[in-house]
């Protein structure tokens, strides 16, 4: 026998990321090989990567591995990085659900009772009564091979030749690989639908079943949770003269060799297989795709799964940090590899966005990015989306639009806070573009969230017979933590139940809920006392606050992913001098106390409420701060706000923290008439600016359902400074 390959212990998957250089080795990624072993190359490279490069399931990141990680990203449509970050782990979970492969239907014939006497299994030491497989095999046979004793006719003995191929071992489930494989297969092979001709069949099942011609019992070891006989959906093979191959079957194994990277027959060790058709044997074996991971080393026994839930785990814990910069300025948008000085030469070119003072003269804790309206603003980390408002006319008040989207993140036990305002109009819709916009319509809908990869069901009526059947395809399914419409009023039901059975076949102990659409199609709730998703009740009162356009606090937070879409610019202000410059984006990052970043930010203590827009107090603090030059009798005009150099120190600017009032939630007509530099205005007209600006502050409506760290002292950073420090740990 090949020697095995010992499965790493150490690295919990998906905790860390996983590259070629410097190369990753452990138990992580041995789950990511067994996910990615459809993913290799044949002839056909997909244009990655060298030809005839299988994934080999072996601990070790190598050169296959991340070509085959590229060629994942290029059909999910990410990044070709060859590196394994959360986005690649989400979409990896995600595959299970749009490609599914249920090792349930793959049970033994035992299972359905068709393997009880008057014939008797001969295997040894086996009592028919007990010890008769209930769909998968308990481990009979172990360390017995078929050519154990035997000699050839030279008297060579062949008891060292104990290959795998001929292991006599009843495995406790169908290896995980090879339903990994399949997945990959049906992925790549753009199959949407397969249907298991033979699964798993045991010593009984094999004692069963005799060759026509010699009385010849079945000796094959292969479908001891190593292989299965699948047929295309599009095959017919009732149709089909006898010893007749089937030529959808044909293509499917000819493009798993060439695209796949499997192998035909069983040559090399560490390899998918696809045997060849045998048109002289019974059927279902001319005909249909025999795939086997019959010479895979080094399989545990926790690798053999009997459940749905047990052949796609381990799944991604969500832990894994990941960054983004908020709009692609041309370089992308990882911080890793995308420069910052793009972002530095927009926010500071311009006359508003200045950070920590802005042209208004008055403390401004976050950035203006500058963009023509309708461009792309994505979120910088993983967090949550905890307040909002949407579907507000983006010129309903003269400063810019009041959308907002505002986010809570979690770093180093700490949390930090990021604020996108001025976004588009867009509502809460079924349809929406934007994840969070779409989650929220569907809190005011009956909705389910999955915790497990949730495959979509479509009813199936044929011959008075209901059947739930797997839907396949790119954007069916669900993955974890992804949501989806219930038909309204929605209840979990038993498949099974009577007197109208939606599957009388399906699973004991399950549980499924419909979709909204389309229809007849569902989601399981519970298959087989496993729990893949969570059914939640509308929320009317925020149905409510959506339709008023009101500031919306969120008590459970909707998850948002770096990177992911959370609006876009809005039109420019109709303010003369907010719009002059066009339409931008305020990016706004504070904590409720300092985050352990390190390094050499400078704190800057800024005026408290009462004097928040004393614009010669500020100038005071900036001088004694050392963060600005010798202002002409201190007072800070337009000029000295654009001006590069000395009077105005940009990098000193950016690595400051502003410990000061957030301006989202001041009075800013009692801010305004306590400030002594806004004596000149007359009383009413400095009230209406007070006013106007009052229109735009969320904070308490956040705060009474999602409490804030604030508003009346918070930690505010420049948002690309403390985001490339995140970044780069």
């Amino acid at each position: 026998m090949a020697a095995a390959i010992k499965r790493p212990a150490d690295h919990v998957y998906g905790e860390r990321e996983m590259q070629l250089v410097p190369e990753c080795k452990g138990r992580d990624v041995w789950e990511l090989q067994i996910k990615l072993i459809a993913w290799g190359s044949g002839t056909d490279r997909a244009g990655i990567g060298a030809p005839l490069m299988p994934v080999r399931v072996t601990g070790s990141f190598d050169r296959a591995t991340h070509d085959a990680v590229k060629r994942f990203q290029a059909a999910a449509g990410l990044p070709l990085t060859g590196v394994v970050d959360a986005t690649v782990f989400r979409e990896l979970d995600r595959e299970a659900a749009r490609w599914p492969v249920l090792v349930e239907t793959m049970r033994c014939p035992c299972a359905a009772g068709k393997n009880r006497p008057p014939l008797r299994c001969r295997c040894t030491d086996h009592d028919p009564d007990t010890g008769q497989c209930t769909g998968f095999g308990k481990g009979r046979q172990a360390g017995n091979f078929l050519l154990s004793g035997k000699k050839l006719p030279d008297g060579t003995v062949l008891d060292p030749d104990n290959l795998d191929i001929y292991d006599m071992k009843e495995y406790p489930g169908i290896d995980k690989a090879l339903l990994w494989a399949l997945r990959g297969m049906m992925r790549r092979l753009a199959l949407n639908a397969i249907h298991v001709e033979s699964g798993y069949r045991c010593w009984t099942d094999n004692y069963n079943h005799t060759d026509a011609r010699r009385w010849r019992h079945r000796r094959a070891t292969f479908h001891f949770g190593k292989s299965v006989e699948l047929a295309g959906g599009a095959c017919n093979h009732a149709g089909l003269a006898p010893n007749t191959p089937c030529a959808v079957c044909a293509g499917i194994r000819d493009n798993a060799v060439r695209v796949c990277g499997f192998q035909l027959r069983w040559q090399e060790p560490d390899r998918v297989t696809v045997a060849g058709a045998d048109f002289d044997g019974p059927s279902p074996a001319t005909r249909a795709v025999h795939v086997s991971t019959v010479r895979r080393r080094g399989r545990e026994e926790d690798e053999f799964v009997q459940t749905f839930t047990a052949s796609v785990r381990p799944v991604f814990p969500g832990k894994l940090p990941v960054y983004s910069f908020p709009m692609d300025l041309g370089q992308g948008l990882n911080p890793r590899l995308a420069p910052t000085a793009p972002f530095y030469l927009n926010t500071e070119s311009h006359r508003g966005g200045r950070y920590p003072a802005g042209a208004s003269r008055i403390w401004h804790g976050g950035i203006h990015l500058y963009a023509a309206a309708g461009t792309e603003v994505r979120a910088i980390a993983d967090g949550e989306l905890v307040g909002c408002r949407l579907n507000e006319a983006e010129t309903a008040k003269a400063f810019g639009s009041r959308n907002f989207a505002l986010l809570r993140h979690s770093w180093k036990n700490s949390r930090f806070f990021s604020l996108y305002m001025h976004l588009d109009n867009g509502p809460a819709a079924a349809n929406s573009a934007v994840p969070w916009r779409r989650k929220l319509y569907l809190r005011t809908k009956d909705h389910a969230i999955a915790v497990f990869p949730c495959p979509f069901f479509r009813r199936v009526v044929a011959n008075n017979t209901s059947r739930l059947v797997p839907v396949a395809g790119h954007d069916q399914g669900l993955g974890p933590r992804d949501w989806a419409e219930l038909q309204a009023g929605a209840v979990a039901v038993d498949p099974r139940a009577a007197p109208a059975p939606l599957d009388d076949s399906a699973l004991e102990d399950s549980e499924v809920l419909p979709l909204a659409a389309p229809a007849d199609t569902y989601i399981y709730r519970i298959r087989a006392k496993n729990v893949l998703s969570q059914r939640f009740a509308p929320d009317a009162a925020l149905a409510g606050q959506i339709a008023g356009t009101d500031v919306i606090g969120l008590a459970n937070p909707i998850p948002v992913h770096a990177g992911e879409l959370i609006g876009q610019v809005a039109a420019p202000p109709t303010d003369a001098a907010a719009g002059a410059e066009g339409a931008f984006v305020h990016l706004e990052t504070f904590s409720g106390q300092p985050l352990p970043l390190g390094g050499d930010l400078a704190e800057l203590a800024a005026a408290g409420l009462t004097q928040v827009a004393d614009r010669k107090l500020i100038t005071l603090r900036l001088k004694a701060n050392d963060l600005s030059g010798a202002l002409p009798s201190d007072v800070w005009l337009d000029m000295d706000i654009k001006k590069d150099g000395a009077d105005v120190c940009q990098a000193a600017w950016r690595n400051t923290m502003l410990r000061a009032p957030c301006m989202w939630g001041v009075n800013w007509k009692a801010a305004l008439r306590t400030a002594q530099v806004f004596s000149f205005m007359k009383d009413a007209d400095r009230d209406r600016l007070g006013d106007d600006m009052n229109e735009y502050c969320w904070w308490a409506g956040v705060n009474a359902a999602s409490p804030l760290p604030g508003p009346d002292a918070v930690c505010h950073y420049h948002p690309i400074v403390l985001l490339m420090q995140l970044a780069l740990g």
